[in-house]
């Protein structure tokens, strides 16, 4: 699976081999319609073919790359809400898109993008850490999703990791600061505690 980029519709404008291949999808995120999400793949992959031999194309090197994700049982388990793979000889690129597209075949010297461009121009990107006294998070988004992303490993994941488990002890000091006698003021620092909440 590609990851989006600033020069990605410029990579696929580019591309030089012809022909070339693009396959739309409407998928879904959940079983039972995952099971029909396979079938329209396969069906999709013999609508390219005949496409393919239409143009006097030999097919196999084109659709064998993804004849693996007929049967990729994890493949389709993490689907968004549309599929979108860009196709020549020796190259492909796939992208799960995070809302829904007509699907269709696309044979033509150029890339069919017009579906593609809303996700192409989700360029904006950010971050939000999420730190509480048990978990500690990281997650990305962008105008059409958001994700956890995984720490390092040397990141602590709660603050006893990042500041462990001894607590300061308890103290008072007590002075006069006003300048006036027998006028004590007395601030400190309280116990385990207070120290947790």
């Amino acid at each position: 699976m590609e990851v989006l980029r600033s020069s990605l519709i410029a990579d696929l404008i580019a591309n030089e081999n012809r022909p070339q291949l693009t396959i739309y999808q409407k998928v879904h995120r959940r079983y039972p319609q995952i099971k029909a999400d396979r079938i329209e793949f396969k069906n999709l992959l013999t609508q390219a073919e005949v496409l393919l031999e239409q143009a006097g194309q030999d097919p196999e090197p084109f659709l064998a790359p993804l004849r693996n994700f007929e049967t990729d049982e994890s493949f389709w388990q993490h689907q968004l809400d549309g599929l979108a793979l860009f196709v020549t000889v020796g190259w492909v690129k796939m992208f799960k898109l995070p809302y829904s597209v007509e699907s269709g075949c696309v044979l033509a010297d150029k890339f069919f993008l017009k579906p593609f461009l809303p996700f192409a121009s989700d360029l904006t990107r950010y971050q939000i850490l999420t730190v509480s006294q048990d978990i500690v998070a990281l997650y990305q988004g962008g105008q059409f999703h958001i994700e956890e992303l995984a720490l390092a490993s040397e990141v602590p994941s709660n603050l006893i990791e990042a500041l462990g488990a001894e607590l300061t002890e308890p103290y008072l000091v007590t002075g006069s600061h006003s300048g006036r006698a027998g006028q004590a003021i007395h601030h400190g620092h309280g116990g385990r505690r207070e120290e947790k909440e």
